[in-house]
């Protein structure tokens, strides 16, 4: 009986580490795929273009964005998720756009994905939304 409890214990903490820290269990597969949409940010007029591709995966890059219209773009990191958000980092490897920026993506009723981005120490921020596809 005391082994099964350790196991059990012991199973229980590895499926937290691995939610919590990314791997295989620590994207959702509602989030997984290609995503398409539109921004817009708090300090600038007009709208432009997103793509992501969220993959997943044993690592801690679970992902790519790019901002087409913005000529920029780079890898997403896995901060944290649960069953209805996932919070990355941007890595921006090309382009003029903000780096380390925190984006939130939340499922919306209608199958698409609320994106909200934010840096800390500042107050811009940019929301949108993105369609699988």
């Amino acid at each position: 009986m005391r082994h099964r409890m350790v196991a059990a214990g012991a199973l229980l903490a590895l499926a937290g580490c691995a939610t919590g820290m990314g791997g295989a269990a620590g994207v959702p597969v509602q989030f997984i795929g290609t995503w398409n949409g539109t921004g817009s940010q708090s300090d600038r007029p007009g709208e432009w273009s997103i793509q992501a591709v969220i993959v997943g995966g044993p690592v801690e890059q679970v992902g790519t964005i790019s901002y087409p219209s913005l000529e920029c773009g780079g890898v997403l990191l896995l901060r944290s998720a649960g069953a209805n958000w996932l919070e990355v980092e941007e890595d921006i490897t090309y382009g003029p756009c903000e780096d380390e920026g925190t984006i939130t993506l939340t499922p919306m009723s209608d199958g698409r994905l609320r994106y909200e981005w934010r840096k800390e120490a500042t107050d811009v921020t940019a929301e949108g939304t993105l369609t699988r596809g």
